[in-house]
C-alpha cells in the first residue's frame, strides 16, 4: 500500500483531499498531516511517505523549500503541488526541484482521479 501525505496550511482542503475519493481504490493510505513544511518533515522523516500532495505557500517552511529537504530523505516518492498560485517562478522552481506534478486548485475529482494513477504508475 502506497502512503499519502497531506501537506496544506488550510485544514479545509486537507479535508477535502480526504474526502475527494477512494483512497483504497487506488491502494494507497493516508498516513499523515500537516499544516506546514516544518512539521511535514518531522512526520516524512518518521512514515516515509510515497506521495507527498502540498501546497506552496505555507508557514514555517513553504512548499518548495519542503521537497528540496525531502529529495535529500524520502528514496521511493513522488510530490504533487496542489495550489492556488499560478505564477511562472513557483513552477519553475517546482520543475528543477522534479515536482511530478502541480496542479492549480481548486482541483477535481478527476483530476485527482488521473494525478494518482500516474503517480503509481511511477513509483
Amino acid at each position: 500500500m502506497w502512503k499519502v501525505l497531506f501537506v496544506d496550511n488550510e485544514p479545509v482542503i486537507r479535508r477535502g483531499l480526504r474526502n475527494l475519493v477512494d483512497w483504497q481504490q487506488y491502494d494507497m493510505e493516508i498516513i499523515g498531516e500537516a499544516g506546514d513544511g516544518k512539521d511535514a518533515l518531522e512526520i516524512a522523516k518518521k512514515i516515509q511517505p510515497n506521495i507527498v500532495l502540498l501546497d506552496i505557500c505555507m508557514p514555517k517552511m513553504n512548499g518548495l523549500q519542503l521537497i528540496e529537504n525531502l529529495n535529500g530523505i524520502l528514496d521511493n516518492w513522488v510530490a504533487i503541488v496542489i495550489t492556488a498560485y499560478d505564477e511562472f517562478s513557483y513552477a519553475y522552481r517546482a520543475i528543477k526541484l522534479k515536482v511530478f506534478d502541480y496542479l492549480l486548485k481548486p482541483i477535481s475529482k478527476e483530476q485527482l482521479h488521473e494525478i494518482l494513477n500516474k503517480a503509481k504508475e511511477q513509483l
